[in-house]
């Protein structure tokens, strides 16, 4: 198991057991008195579960004790968990973590609980025309960040096929325009170009087949992480 990109065999652990949970969902919908159906709602998707034992070991009670210490401290924040055995990534936080003392002087158990979401490895493609097709592996809609550059200045330039129409204003020959859907951020050049944006959601990729279109030729570039379910 790696937490951040660090085996956490540097502190004399290792992955005993793991129960991986799906996204909790919740919804509004009601059946309203009189009415002769309910009212059915779209399901709001939550953070999925994660539970991981560890083995500590050490050389005694108190090395063993630091082990552990040292592990937890790398868990105060949002951590990458890559987990042995598993190909996929979970971006978690610790809500809870509890220790048993199974062989004082020879190794501890370590329980971690998190709350989070699981992704796959970045995929990027990249394509130049009018239209291509994409499919996103993951189960959940996967937010995107996608690069648009023309050769030539373009007065406007309407994207579809990342959950609703993006028109970008202003471009600029070979000045790639930055929509970025996993951090929140509109950029050309390094600067802001939301004012040239319009916009109802930032861009995402629906599981499966996606079919994306430009209303005339540039070159899209479409980076994402696939979100499990």
């Amino acid at each position: 198991m790696k937490i951040n990109g660090e085996d956490i065999a540097k502190y004399e652990a290792r992955q005993l057991n793991i129960t991986i949970g799906n996204c909790g969902v919740s919804n509004e919908s009601q059946w309203t008195e009189g009415s002769l159906l309910p009212l059915l709602q779209e399901n709001t998707v939550g953070m999925k579960e994660l539970k991981v034992v560890l083995v500590v070991k050490g050389k005694d009670r108190e090395e063993i004790v630091w082990n552990k210490s040292r592990i937890l401290s790398k868990l105060l924040e949002p951590a990458e968990i890559y987990l042995d055995h598993f190909s996929h990534f979970f971006r978690v936080i610790l809500q809870k973590h509890s220790t048993e003392e199974v062989s004082m002087r020879r190794f501890h158990t370590l329980t971690l609980e998190f709350e989070g979401y699981e992704h796959g490895r970045g995929e990027t493609a990249e394509f130049t025309g009018t239209s291509y097709r994409l499919k996103n592996p993951g189960s959940l809609k996967s937010p995107c960040s996608v690069t648009v550059t023309t050769q030539t200045a373009v007065e406007s330039l309407t994207l579809a096929g990342f959950g609703g129409d993006i028109e970008i204003k202003n471009l600029k020959a070979n000045q790639p325009v930055i929509l970025d859907g996993i951090n929140g951020l509109v950029t050309e050049n390094g600067g802001s170009k939301i004012d040239d944006v319009e916009l109802s959601q930032l861009p995402f990729l629906e599981p499966g087949q996606n079919v994306i279109t430009v209303s005339q030729e540039a070159t899209v570039e479409i980076s994402y992480q696939p979100i499990y379910m």
